[in-house]
């Protein structure tokens, strides 16, 4: 059985699930089947805006956060993502709702 999701999603688990095409969640492979694409990415800008793509002053992050207007908390899904781009692979809606549950879960509300 897969350990629980631990947050944030380290750079290796997102390149190691990528690289072999499995589920973040369940690690089942998502090869020859139906899955599910969490693609973020951050570009580096050449002209106005119009094109892009990697570059080496340039990571990636997500995070989801919480509060009113005094407080905010925050979870961070992912960071320092150097190459620009993290794909996070799910095989299936019910391995999406587990990841997006389990972050949801991190805050009261």
């Amino acid at each position: 059985m897969p350990e629980p999701i631990k947050f944030p999603v380290s750079a290796f688990q997102l390149n190691e699930s990528s690289d072999d095409g499995r589920c973040i969640v369940c690690q089942s492979t998502v090869v020859g089947r139906p899955f599910l694409l969490w693609t973020v990415g951050a570009i580096y800008s050449t002209d106005s805006g119009v094109n892009g793509g990697p570059h080496d002053n340039k990571f990636a992050f997500m995070r989801l956060a919480h509060g009113d207007r005094g407080e905010l908390e925050s979870a961070t899904i992912f960071e320092d993502v150097t190459e620009g781009q993290a794909d996070i692979y799910f095989c299936s809606k019910r391995c999406f709702r587990k990841f997006l549950n389990s972050l949801l879960n991190r805050f009261d509300l």
